[in-house]
């Protein structure tokens, strides 16, 4: 029997993984869940909030800019018809505007309910690792999982579902990755300004990850890797 649950994004009850409603993964986790896991979900449902409330921001302009285009072009018409002159340039040009903004905000919607269904845990798989973030104002969490893990910013326009947009001031889209391979992690530098606790540049030919191995990003993000 379904249980009823509250999204703790929308706030609207639903009962299966992904609330209907908004199209967020919710975790069922046992209690009681550590320090990391609980600013992992944290973090998770900060990023989601975030890209649905710029999606949704995106789709409001989209509409608006149709609803005056479609006025402007009623107007036309009715000047044509009272004064028999028609400014057929500038109906086409319209009717183009209309046909393109109607384009752009179909897609918008694709991309919205493609971003409800993109998740960080978008497998239904427990992480293996988290990576803490600190020096980015709040604390930041990733998950690793198992395979090839990418990390970037947010809205950075990376198709891949095995990718995780971080709410992280520097980072660029596409800033490092982390490939898993049974219990062995390893980092590579996309970017090149990556450094391990001795200072040493990572580099893109990667290097090992161990429990609570330290590195950096630029001059002030500093990340702990953590195996769960």
């Amino acid at each position: 029997m379904a249980i009823a649950i509250t999204c703790p994004i929308c706030n609207q009850t639903t009962s299966g993984n992904f609330c209907e409603h908004c199209g967020f993964e919710i975790h069922i986790l046992p209690e009681p869940i550590s320090d990391e896991v609980r600013l992992y979900e944290e973090e998770r449902e900060k990023v989601y909030k975030e890209r649905l409330a710029e999606q949704k921001r995106k789709e409001k302009v989209l509409s608006e800019q149709l609803s005056s285009a479609q006025k402007e072009l009623e107007n036309q018409k009715i000047v044509s018809e009272k004064t028999g002159k028609a400014d057929q340039a500038k109906i086409d040009q319209l009717t183009k505007d209309l046909k393109q903004l109607s384009t752009d905000l179909e897609q918008r919607n694709k991309d919205l309910e493609k971003a409800n269904r993109k998740v960080a845990d978008a497998k239904g798989e427990r992480p293996k690792a988290f990576l803490l973030f600190k020096g980015v104002g709040e604390d930041t969490v990733g998950a690793v999982y198992q395979g090839r893990n990418s990390y970037g910013c947010l809205f950075g326009g990376i198709d891949d579902p095995n990718h995780q947009e971080l709410s992280i001031d520097g980072l660029k889209p596409l800033h490092f990755r982390i490939e898993t391979i049974d219990d062995r992690f390893l980092l590579h530098d996309l970017v090149g300004d990556m450094c391990s606790a001795n200072g040493e540049l990572i580099g893109s030919k990667g290097r090992t990850l161990t429990n609570d191995t330290r590195f950096s990003i630029g001059k002030t993000i500093k990340v702990t890797f953590i195996i769960s």
